[in-house]
């Protein structure tokens, strides 16, 4: 006894029309740039520049500019233009909403400040002018790690 296999055409249809979801691999990419940037918080250089999220960022947009190659669907398209918008939004987020106003009635390098007593590291007070009277003195002021 033989046995034939019969061939369902709709199942055939479908498993041709069933999609890669490798259009998703871009806007994923481009969505770990945020993580990214806050697991490496402490390391400096990488804090100030946020070269590992603008490497994911742009990684995220090169791949789905690349599936638009191979996939024509709506879907792919969105993702590449959200990807690339993506990419410009935190570009422009980067240099130009965290510049810092110039500080009105700031002193000018190398001028005298007013005097003011504040603890030292130890606790115990210590007065500018008493630093003024050693000699040369400089200030800085820390910013802080938030």
């Amino acid at each position: 006894m033989s046995t034939t296999e019969t061939v369902n055409p709709a199942r055939e249809e479908r498993g041709a029309r069933r999609s890669s979801k490798t259009y998703l691999i871009g806007p994923v990419l481009a969505l770990l740039s945020i993580p990214a940037y806050l697991v490496w918080l402490d390391v400096p250089q990488l804090r100030s520049t946020a070269l590992q999220s603008f490497a994911l960022m742009i990684a995220g947009t090169v791949i789905s500019l690349m599936t638009l190659k191979t996939d024509r669907r709506r879907r792919a398209k969105g993702a590449a233009i959200g990807t690339s918008g993506f990419l410009l939004l935190g570009t422009g987020m980067f240099f130009f909403a965290t510049k810092l106003p110039q500080p009105a009635g700031a002193p000018e390098v190398g001028a005298r400040v007013l005097g003011f007593t504040l603890p030292d590291q130890t606790g115990q007070p210590v007065n500018l002018a008493s630093l003024y009277e050693r000699g040369l003195t400089l200030l800085v002021f820390y910013r802080g790690h938030w």
